[in-house]
């Protein structure tokens, strides 16, 4: 079918793909829209780290180690491989994405976390990198960041193991990361 509609109201309960076959959102009866294939993952409770590899075609620092996850808890689309760790973008657009840790250190305990996003990240601190203090206390470290990602592209969660011991010190169960495409 195609053709030009011309209505005020347009009434509908489910737009689907061209074969009909997949529904692409629904509008319940509150008026509520859900897009139930719009790609999103995420992983918490940290289980392991993944041996140094390439993501976006850079080969990242010897020191740092890809974040494996105990739960994923939502891939829709399947595009989240928890055996490498990374996210591999199926739909090309705006995605937001985000990691969180937390633990308590001890007075030589601290921790950096980078994620890695883009074939233009830097080798050692990837797309953004952050720290948590080494004061005795319980420590969080976090960030959200929006990038524009194209089919293929890689989102990974990393800690640099020369200052993380952390890892494994506590943090598994309190490690997060998820990402989801806005538009």
């Amino acid at each position: 079918m195609s053709g030009i509609i011309n209505a005020t109201n347009l009434e509908v309960a489910n737009i689907k793909d061209s074969t009909g076959t997949n529904t692409a959102m629904t509008v319940d009866s509150s008026g509520r829209v859900t897009t139930p294939q719009r790609p999103a993952f995420f992983a918490r409770g940290q289980s392991n780290v993944a041996a140094v590899q390439q993501i976006n075609g850079l080969t990242i620092n010897s020191n740092n180690r890809i974040a494996v996850f105990s739960s994923i808890d939502i891939n829709v689309g399947n595009a989240f491989n928890n055996t490498t760790g990374k996210f591999t973008v199926p739909v090309a657009g705006m995605y937001q994405v985000m990691f969180h840790i937390g633990y308590k250190a001890s007075s030589s305990d601290y921790t950096e976390v980078q994620l890695y996003l883009t074939s233009n990240d830097s080798v050692e601190y990837g797309y953004i990198d952050t720290w948590s203090a080494n004061n005795s206390a319980y420590n969080s470290s976090s960030a959200t960041v929006l990038v524009n990602a194209t089919v293929g592209q890689e989102f990974a969660m990393t800690y640099d193991l020369n200052y993380t011991t952390a890892y494994s010190s506590g943090i598994k169960e309190y490690a997060s990361f998820g990402g989801y495409l806005i538009g």
